[in-house]
């Protein structure tokens, strides 16, 4: 037999959306809390999801980076040439290895 988390009878989530993995998304559910001395609040919850790094553009040289969580990055650069690797500032340090930053956002 599995536990599964209670929650209290006042407490009802909406449906969770089937989340895309390969997608950065901002999702929405609601939540609705019934007491006996409160006819219901609605409440609406933001959450996030974040996927594993990827190659990106940079958008000050136009080379590759990555974008992503940070804990894939040598998965994602090691087999880009130096040449074709933003060289743009701050450096980031994985592992003894130098990497460009972060792009601002996913290609």
């Amino acid at each position: 037999m599995t536990s599964q988390a209670r929650y209290p009878d006042y407490l009802q989530f909406g449906d969770l959306p089937e989340l895309d993995k390969t997608k950065t998304q901002l999702h929405r559910t609601r939540l609705c809390i019934f007491k006996p001395t409160i006819t219901h609040i609605n409440l609406t919850l933001y959450y996030s999801t974040v996927t594993m790094c990827k190659k990106a553009t940079c958008g000050t040289c136009n080379k590759t980076s990555w974008w992503g969580c940070g804990s894939h990055i040598s998965s994602v650069l090691d087999s880009v040439p130096a040449a074709e690797r933003c060289e743009c500032e701050p450096k980031i340090e994985v592992g003894g290895t130098s990497y460009p930053p972060m792009a601002a956002s996913p290609n």
